[in-house]
Order: C-alpha cells, then structure tokens, then sequence
C-alpha cells in the first residue's frame, strides 16, 4: 500500500479505500482500478494524496496508454491517409500531445453515447428546404440584441472618431473588458499594453475592432442556447480554440492579420446553431448518421440537406454586415480549392483540423477532416511550424476560454 500524490499516479493502480474530496463529496470506492479519466476526477474535486495499491494486471506503465483510450484516439484519423504527410504529422503530434488531450475533455465518441439513445428518425434523401427559407424560419435566433445595433450604428458612422466610437463601447464595462483582455492577449502579438479602446482602435485598426467587438457580441449573445444535442459550452470551447489555432497559424505569415483569422474561426461554425434552432431532431440524426458512415458533418449535411453549415453562416454573415471576404473564407472553409481566397480559406481549415485533433470541445464532428497536401500547398504554411504552434495553443486556451465562457 502507498499513499501518492494525485499527479504521480499511474492509470492502473487501485484505491485501497474510499476517496472523498476536501468538502466531504464521496468520489470513488475502494478497489476501484484508476483510469486517466479517474485522475482528472481527483485533480478536479481538489485531491492531492490517495492511498492505493499496485494492479498488476491493470498495470499501465508511464507514457502507455490504456488500450481502450489509445485505440478511441487512432479510431478518430482515417487510418489510410496517416501513412503520408501532411495528416502523418498531424497524427504523431496528435500522440505527442495525448496526456493533455486526455487532460481537456470528452472524446466526440463518449459525447455522443449520452444523446445515442435518442429516436431515430429516417432521413429524408433530400430536404426540401433552401438555406435562406431555414434562416428565416429562425428570427428571433438570427436577430442580433440591441447592443450589437447600437455599436454597429456607431462603428459604421463615417464622421466617428476614434474617441467617439471609445467612449460609446466603453459604455458597456463587460464589452470594453473582454475587448481589452482579447487585444491583450499574447496570439495577437501586439509589443505595448493596451488600456482604452480609442488605443485599440489606433493599433488594430477601426475594421478589426469591428470584427472584435461583433465577435464578443455574437458569443454572448448566442453562448447559453438551449440545446439537448450538442452542450454549448463544449461548442464555444470549439469555436474559441480554432479561433485561437488560426490566429496562431496566420502569425507565421508577415502579411496576414492575427485578429481577423481569430473572428473567422471563433465564427466559423455557427451556421450550426440555426440548424440545431430549427431542425434538432433532424440534426441529430445527420450527426449520427455522419458517425456511422465515418464522414465529417458538413458532408452529412450537404447529402441530406442539399447544404451544409457553412452556407448558413455565410447568410448571416451577410444578414449582419460582415466584411465579403470573410463571408467568402466562411462559405468555403471545408473546400478551400473552391474559395475565391484559397490561402485565407485553408489557413481557417487547417486550424479546424488542428483543433479537433487537439479534441479541446465539441460541435457535432467526430472524425478528423483530412489534411490533404493540396490545402497545406494553398496555405502557404511549413508543415513544421506546427510544433510550434500546438504547444502556444495548450498554454493560452484556457485563457482564451476563460474570457469568453467565464
């Protein structure tokens, strides 16, 4: 018998009585073999010694997964596309980064078991339906809150200086914090600290604090929909780390801008919100059936629907005066070959490759989309910045995530 501290544990080891957390809270019985899963438990609730003993049939020695763990993490790459690069590489970081991808949250696959035992619906062979009739079917969803109105009116108002436009943003205290933490933050790489808006506005420039502020906006105001499909929280912690991941990726590149590939990412899928507003059931079972014919959900969608999320998103953008070259990037992230901006478009789809590898949240896709040598030609990127740009992303998520779900 040992006492051990709770990081020093080994997946295999067993209690040898009872553990409570600090405040009382029974955890987990005696006898009980400790997975990875177990120890994220005990680091949670705050514990820092149990008493266990060695399993030795259970044994997992250091850095070996459990079989289980380790065949759900390789069952989520196509299995013939990991012998070449680019996907190769993405797959041996994948395993280089496991303990912290296992230290984030649920794998897609155990999400998915607690919404599985839903009814199954037959899918039509196609949906009659039009991605403009599905947005408006969803008015109140697509319609922006008050606020947004009113800073747009104001940042689009072609006689408002810079101190103008400040001093109306910074009438809103929660706005004006989460703009300055978000300029601040070291992805955007700016060298001075910046205190007010109208400072902001001087460094980034009056178009990207557009896109900054209607991106706050829109995470606040769409953050706690409803949904029995997909947990929104897991949604904005996707939506957060392909933000991050783009900005990160658009940094190796002198001539493109951190905060515009960090909107288009934080944005990227909400097409998928007025699909989960107007159709859950159907969406569901689009989600179930992507699974069990192991393709990615936008192709799911477009098979189904007859479009996917992306040309929903492209509608809104458009509904709510977004740039057209981001509405552009938007629209055609899942087939960058297509998009007018080819390098801007495979920059977005290589950052939402990296981010489910990473599996940091969740919106409804299971499998990794494939990296094909042709999108990591179109981006413009090293396929080896990408040991760079992983571990910046596991040190500064949390912060991201912290300013947008806090």
């Amino acid at each position: 018998m040992t006492l051990k501290k709770v990081t020093e544990i080994i997946p295999g080891d067993v209690l040898k009585k009872d553990v409570r957390a600090p405040n009382g809270r029974f955890l987990f019985k005696k006898h009980t073999v400790l997975t990875e899963k177990h120890i994220l438990v005990l680091k949670s609730w705050g514990v820092l010694k149990v008493e266990v003993e060695s399993n030795k049939k259970a044994q997992i020695t250091p850095g070996h997964l459990d079989e289980e763990i380790r065949d759900n993490l390789d069952s989520y790459f196509p299995e013939s596309e990991i012998k070449s690069s680019p996907m190769k590489d993405i797959y041996l970081l994948s395993k280089k980064f496991r303990k912290k991808i296992l230290n984030t949250n649920e794998l897609p696959l155990t999400q998915l078991k607690k919404i599985d035992s839903a009814k199954k619906i037959a899918l039509p062979t196609r949906l009659k339906i039009s991605p403009e009739k599905l947005v408006a079917s969803q008015k109140e969803l697509c319609c922006l809150p008050n606020l947004y109105q009113k800073m747009m009116d104001v940042l689009n108002d072609p006689n408002s200086s810079a101190a103008n436009i400040g001093e109306v943003v910074s009438k809103d205290s929660s706005l004006t914090a989460k703009l300055l933490r978000i300029v601040n933050s070291p992805h955007l790489g700016l060298v001075s600290k910046v205190e007010t808006v109208s400072r902001a506005i001087a460094i980034l420039g009056l178009e990207h604090l557009k896109l900054l502020t209607k991106g706050i906006i829109l995470v606040e105001s769409f953050k706690n929909i409803p949904s029995k499909i997909i947990n929104m929280k897991l949604f904005w912690k996707h939506s957060i780390s392909v933000g991050l991941m783009s900005s990160l990726l658009s940094s190796q590149e002198i001539d493109l801008i951190a905060e515009k590939f960090f909107i288009m990412g934080l944005l990227h899928d909400i097409g998928k919100l007025v699909m989960l507003g107007a159709m859950p059931g159907l969406y569901l079972n689009i989600i179930m059936h992507a699974k069990e014919e192991r393709i990615n959900l936008h192709q799911a969608e477009q098979k189904i629907l007859g479009f996917n999320h992306s040309d929903i998103g492209a509608l809104l953008f458009k509904k709510w005066f977004f740039p057209p070259s981001l509405i552009e990037i938007i629209k055609t992230h899942h087939h960058p070959q297509k998009s007018d901006l080819p390098k801007e478009a495979s920059i977005l789809f290589i950052a939402n490759t990296l981010a489910q590898t990473c599996f940091y949240g969740f919106s409804g896709n299971v499998f990794i989309p494939i990296l094909s040598k042709e999108i990591m030609r179109l981006s413009g990127l090293d396929i080896n910045c990408l040991d760079v740009v992983i571990p910046s992303f596991f040190k500064q998520i949390k912060m991201l995530e912290k300013i947008f779900l806090s």
